[in-house]
């Protein structure tokens, strides 16, 4: 599975991008992550996660691309290799994949919300199906466990499509608790976060600051 910077890097379909851009970008990760949850605990909604394997090779070039040869096999001449299909470094790869997923979903009767491109919706007979698509990592909520496993046959279908219950998506852990409330957290990339800076084993503090410190509005010195 993938990750909250990675899903807003690919939605922005380019490494040069302001720093304004990319937190817009990953806000609006989290944003539907919080809303799709919402609504899956007030409507007591079935979730489903899936990935798809290599999803940017499954959409065809518009256009003539040629590279040079890769690395290990290079024959000594100056030919090129045309592609035949899309790849991850490709500018056009995350736009050529999202008009794939997007018309295949259209053929299952799921529309794009307005505001999001990532967002697909299906409200028939009293039967809701929302599917979510970041990169090539996906979310599947359903009134019913019919409704999900329709969708992820669907998906097996057209793709090479691993799926599971949904546990971790984008980094974020997600509990269902029996109530069926849900409780989202990041324990996990904030252990991964101690990890990274050999802070691990560091004593753990229920409060960031010395409560007994005082505070003054007017201080302007240094620390």
């Amino acid at each position: 599975m993938g990750s909250i910077v990675e899903a807003a890097r690919i939605m922005l379909y380019s490494k040069n991008i302001s720093k304004t851009l990319w937190a817009e970008a990953v806000n609006t990760v989290v944003y539907i992550i919080n809303l799709i949850n919402r609504a899956a605990a007030a409507r007591k909604l079935m979730l489903r996660q899936f990935d798809i394997k290599t999803a940017f090779s499954y959409r065809d070039l518009e256009e003539d691309i040629y590279m040079k040869q890769p690395k290990g096999y290079e024959n000594e001449t100056q030919l090129v290799c045309k592609l035949q299909l899309s790849l991850y470094e490709l500018k056009k790869a995350p736009r050529c994949w999202n008009k794939k997923f997007k018309n295949m979903l259209m053929i299952f009767d799921l529309k794009e919300t307005k505001s999001d491109p990532c967002v697909f919706v299906r409200n028939k007979n009293n039967q809701l199906l929302i599917v979510i698509i970041f990169v090539d990592d996906g979310l599947i909520a359903a009134t019913n466990n019919e409704l999900v496993d329709i969708m992820v046959k669907y998906l097996k279908d057209n793709f090479e499509t691993k799926e599971g219950e949904l546990d971790h998506f984008l980094g974020i852990k997600i509990d269902r608790r029996p109530d069926g409330s849900i409780f989202i957290h990041q324990s996990s990339y904030c252990k991964c976060i101690l990890e990274r800076f050999n802070m691990e084993k560091a004593n753990i503090l229920h409060i960031p600051l010395d409560p007994q410190h005082s505070l003054d509005p007017n201080f302007s010195g240094s620390f």
